[in-house]
């Protein structure tokens, strides 16, 4: 067990566990339910977490919608996810079911699926997809990992039947 972990680190009181959230919330986005999690290992008092949550949400340093619109941003953009993961990732980071879905819609407005497939395929292959893919075990790798991505299933199958005509057991998921 290293100095860091949280079992050896000294327990904050309420204006040092404030302090901590506010740094703590300057190097990235935290969610409610995040920043919670992480208040309640550092607290000497748990009573001292939700007055601190209050007080940050209170003063507009802690939002789960602005949280959620940066995390859908970034995985849109640089990560180029699709929607479905970045929902799933956002539910998994406590936001709110009604809230994840708003800015996943706002986020995604204008995203063209096929665009954002076909710059995932790019990624992947580099240069081979311009030639045909005739191996079987290549297009099942390639829609598993799309699925992971986040992309629809007749979107991936769509895609991948431009590479690969013969890949006929594509058309079960075309209709979605």
């Amino acid at each position: 067990m290293d100095e860091f972990s949280p079992r050896t680190q000294k327990k904050l009181g309420p204006e040092a566990l404030f302090n901590w959230a506010v740094k703590a919330l300057g190097r990235r986005f935290y969610t409610e339910a995040e920043l919670t999690q992480r208040l309640g290992q550092r607290a000497a008092n748990e009573d001292d977490v939700p007055a601190t949550i209050n007080r940050l949400r209170g003063i507009g340093y802690l939002d789960d919608a602005r949280a959620a619109e940066a995390h859908a941003y970034v995985r849109r953009e640089l990560d180029r996810l699709g929607r479905r993961r970045v929902l799933s990732e956002l539910e998994h980071r406590g936001v709110s079911p009604d809230i994840a879905e708003k800015t996943v819609d706002e986020v995604y407005a204008e995203v063209d699926e096929t665009e954002q497939i076909r710059a995932f395929l790019k990624r992947k292959l580099g240069r081979k997809t311009e030639e045909p893919i005739e191996d079987p075990k290549l297009l099942a790798r390639l829609y598993a990992a799309m699925q992971r991505a986040g992309y629809s299933s007749a979107g991936i199958a769509a895609a991948l039947r431009r590479l690969s005509p013969d890949a006929d057991w594509l058309d079960e998921f075309s209709g979605e």
